[in-house]
């Protein structure tokens, strides 16, 4: 039986419901992949939901393009969160500004890339595409 919104409350979790674009969800869907293996299993049956659910709603002939943006923004957000990996732990002294300047170089441009990713499903799937102004990505 799936839980309703009122049990997950009690439990806890905060409810929003917001709507996204399709590439916006995709990237979603590949970080919480990384937390999940991270983390570990006791949120990994909600997570499979997840993936059921997009899979089940996706047309049969856009599968591969969903299997393929799926597969990119987790590599992308895989290499993100190894660049940010010493920062989050507070080794910015150990790392030394130049280190520093240039994973944040590297960072902007796995986001641009990963930006372009969602794009290319947005327009795929009929989404609306993320625009940055006055930003690489452009």
């Amino acid at each position: 039986m799936k839980e309703t919104s009122l049990q997950k409350k009690k439990r806890g979790y905060i409810i929003i419901e917001m709507e996204m674009s399709f590439g916006e969800y995709i990237d979603r869907l590949s970080i919480q992949l990384h937390k999940v293996q991270k983390i570990g299993i006791e949120c990994y049956p909600e997570f499979i939901h997840l993936i059921q659910e997009l899979l089940l709603e996706t047309p049969i002939d856009n599968f591969k393009e969903v299997i393929k943006g799926f597969r990119n923004l987790y590599i992308i957000n895989g290499n993100i969160w190894k660049l940010e990996s010493d920062l989050r732990q507070g080794k910015e002294k150990k790392l030394g500004l130049a280190t520093i300047g240039k994973r944040a170089v590297e960072i902007r441009n796995y986001n641009n890339t990963r930006i372009s990713e969602q794009n290319r499903l947005n327009k795929l799937f009929g989404g609306f595409l993320n625009i940055k102004k006055d930003h690489i990505s452009e």
